[in-house]
C-alpha cells in the first residue's frame, strides 16, 4: 500500500491561508490571460525577427520614397527584363524566351529583375492616364522607378531572415540567431543598395538560401548535392562578381560539411551535375537558335572588371567597412575577437563547429578576393564584392557577442543592441538624405526652358560610362546645370562655375562613401574629397531687383 506525504494533502486553498498568499496573487482572470498570452507570443524570437524585417522594410521605403533609381550602371540592365514583358504581355513569348536567355555579362540579371518587372508592367498597365507605350518608359518621369524599387529593397530584408535560419541549422541557440540577423540589419553595406534596381542582394539572398539547404541536407544524397551546386551556380549566373561566394558555398559543403575526402569528392561531383544541369540547356540554346558561343565570351569578362586598382586588393575590404560602416566596423572586430576567445574555451563541440565553419568561409572569402585581384591581376575587388563577406561577420560577431557578453548579464547585451542600433541611424540617415542627379535635372527641366547640361568633370579619353538621359550643352543659354550624371573614369574636376547666381547646390552623389568604392581608384577618390563636386544650377542673366 502506497504512504503519502502529508504535505501533499494541502489543497490550493489551504496552503495559501498557511503562507499568507491568498491576498497577494488573485487567480488571473480571463482578459489576463489573453494579455499574457499575446505578452508571451511577442516575445518569442520569431515574433522579434518579424519585428525587426518589418522595421527594415520600413527604412527601406523611406530610401525610395526619396527617389536615386538609375544612378549606378547595372540599373540599365533593367531594361533587358523591361523588354521581356513586353514580350510576354503580348503574348509573344518566343521573343520572351529569346530576350531572357540571350547570353550577355551577368545573364543571370535578367531573370532576377523579371519579377519587379513584371510588377512595374501590371501597374503601369492600370495607368490610363499614361498615354506612353512601355518601350518609352525611360523616358518618363524618375519617380515611376519607384515601383519596381519596391520589390528590389526585399530581398535584403529577406537576407535578415535567412541568416537566422542558416544560425538555428547550424546549431546555434534562437537569441545567437536572433543577434546575427539584428548585426546584418544594422549593416550600411546590406542597406544603401535597397534604393537601386540592383541585383547584388538577390544573388546573396540565393547564396544563403544555398548554406541554408546545405546545412539542412548535409546528409549525402545525390538530389542534395545537385540541389546546392544548382542554388551555388544560380548565385554566379546572376552575378558573376560573386564567383567568390559560389566557391565558398562549394566550400563549405564539400569540405566543412563532409565527413571524409571521398564524400567530399562525391559532394564536388554532385554540386558540378547541379550546376551543369543549370547551365548547358542555356549553353545549348544559345548555340543552336542565337548564334552564340557562351564559353568564349564568359572568358573575356575578367577583362571588364578593371576599373579601380588591382593593387588594393590585400586592404580593399578594410579600407571599405572603415568609411562605409565606420565606428560599426570597429564593434565588428571586436567581435570577431571575442568569438576567437571564446573558441579557446567553449566546451561545447557543436559550438565550436559552427564558429569555425563561419571563420572558415570569412578567411575563403578574403583569401580569394586577394588572389584574384593583387595576387592574379583578374578582377578588381569592387564594394558590392566585398559585402558578400558580411553575412559571415555577423555570424561570428553573434557567436562573439552572445558567448561572452551574457557573462556580464543582459544588461551588457542590452547596451550593445542599443549601440548597434544607435550607429546603424548614424550610417542610415545620410543614405536617405542622399539626393541624385536623375530628379534633380528632371525638376530643373520641368522649372526652366533655357538650359544648358554641362559638367566640371574631366573625363579624360573613353569613358566608360556614358548615361542614356545626359542633355546637350547649349552655349547661350542663361540656365546652366552641372554635374547632374554620374561620371567615369573622372581624371579632374575643375572649378571654373561661371559668374551668376547660384539658384541651386547640392552635394554629387560621389561624395557619398560608398559610390567611391564602386570602381574608383585610389586617385579617383583623392580627387573627389579633395574638390567641391557639387550639383550646381546658375543662373547667368540674374535680374537685378
Amino acid at each position: 500500500m502506497r504512504t503519502r506525504n502529508p504535505r501533499s494533502d494541502y489543497r490550493p486553498q489551504a496552503r495559501d491561508r498557511l503562507t499568507g498568499l491568498s491576498n497577494s496573487r488573485p487567480p488571473h482572470t480571463p482578459s489576463m490571460e489573453r494579455h499574457l498570452s499575446i505578452q508571451n507570443k511577442l516575445a518569442r524570437p520569431s515574433s522579434l525577427l518579424a519585428l525587426l524585417m518589418l522595421i527594415a522594410y520600413g527604412l527601406r521605403l523611406l530610401l525610395i520614397i526619396n527617389g536615386g533609381q538609375l544612378f549606378h550602371p547595372d540599373e540599365l540592365r533593367y531594361y533587358r527584363s523591361i523588354e521581356t514583358t513586353k514580350h510576354i504581355f503580348n503574348a509573344d513569348f518566343k521573343n520572351a524566351v529569346k530576350t531572357l536567355l540571350k547570353y550577355e555579362f551577368h545573364q543571370g540579371i535578367a531573370l532576377a529583375k523579371l519579377l519587379p518587372a513584371l510588377f512595374h508592367r501590371l501597374i503601369h498597365s492600370f495607368n490610363h492616364d499614361d498615354n506612353l507605350l512601355w518601350k518609352d518608359l525611360w523616358h518618363t518621369p524618375p519617380q515611376n522607378f519607384r515601383l519596381p524599387a519596391l520589390i528590389f529593397a526585399l530581398p535584403s530584408v529577406l537576407c535578415i531572415g535567412m541568416i537566422y535560419l542558416i544560425q538555428q541549422q547550424a546549431g546555434a541557440n534562437e537569441g545567437e540567431a536572433l543577434l546575427s540577423a539584428y548585426l546584418l540589419a544594422t549593416s550600411h553595406s546590406f542597406f544603401f543598395f535597397a534604393k537601386h534596381l540592383l541585383p547584388y542582394d538577390i544573388a546573396i539572398l540565393i547564396g544563403l538560401v544555398a548554406i541554408y539547404f546545405a546545412l539542412r541536407l548535409r546528409a549525402w544524397r545525390i538530389m542534395n548535392a545537385l540541389f546546392v551546386g544548382w542554388l551555388a551556380f544560380l548565385v554566379f549566373w546572376i552575378y558573376n562578381g560573386y564567383v567568390t561566394l559560389t566557391i565558398t558555398i562549394g566550400i563549405l559543403y564539400c569540405g566543412l560539411l563532409a565527413a571524409d575526402p571521398r564524400d567530399a569528392f562525391r559532394r564536388a561531383i554532385g554540386m558540378a551535375g547541379g550546376a551543369l544541369l543549370f547551365f548547358l540547356p542555356i549553353v545549348l540554346f544559345n548555340m543552336i537558335f542565337l548564334d552564340e558561343n557562351v564559353f568564349l565570351q564568359m572568358m573575356t569578362f575578367s577583362e571588364t572588371v578593371d576599373h579601380g586598382s588591382f593593387s588594393e586588393g590585400l586592404i580593399f575590404p578594410f579600407l571599405y567597412f572603415r568609411d562605409v560602416e565606420g565606428i560599426m566596423s570597429i564593434l565588428w572586430i571586436f567581435g570577431l575577437v571575442l568569438a576567437a576567445w571564446a573558441l579557446r574555451s567553449r566546451c561545447h563541440s557543436n559550438d565550436r563547429r559552427r564558429a569555425w565553419m563561419w571563420f572558415a568561409c570569412l578567411f575563403s572569402l578574403y583569401l580569394m578576393l586577394s588572389l584574384l585581384s593583387a595576387g592574379l591581376q583578374l578582377f578588381v575587388v569592387y564594394g558590392r564584392v566585398v559585402r558578400s563577406l558580411v553575412p559571415f561577420i555577423a555570424m561570428a560577431c553573434a557567436y562573439g557577442f552572445s558567448a561572452r557578453l551574457l557573462r556580464y548579464g543582459r544588461g551588457a547585451l542590452a547596451s550593445l543592441v542599443v549601440g548597434l542600433g544607435a550607429l546603424s541611424i548614424a550610417n542610415f540617415v545620410p543614405a536617405i538624405a542622399q539626393q541624385y542627379p536623375l530628379e534633380i535635372a528632371w525638376e530643373v527641366y520641368q522649372t526652366y526652358d533655357d538650359v544648358s547640361f554641362e559638367t566640371t568633370v574631366e573625363t579624360g579619353e573613353n569613358p566608360v560610362f556614358s548615361w542614356w538621359h545626359l542633355r546637350p550643352e547649349v552655349p547661350d543659354a542663361r540656365y546652366r546645370l552641372f554635374n547632374a550624371a554620374n561620371y567615369y573614369p573622372i581624371a579632374n574636376i575643375r572649378d571654373d562655375l561661371p559668374e551668376g547666381e547660384i539658384l541651386l547646390q547640392i552635394s554629387h552623389p560621389f561624395n557619398y562613401k560608398p559610390w567611391q568604392y564602386e570602381g574608383m581608384s585610389p586617385e579617383m577618390r583623392e580627387i573627389v574629397n579633395r574638390s567641391d563636386f557639387e550639383i550646381w544650377l546658375i543662373d547667368t542673366e540674374p535680374s537685378s531687383d
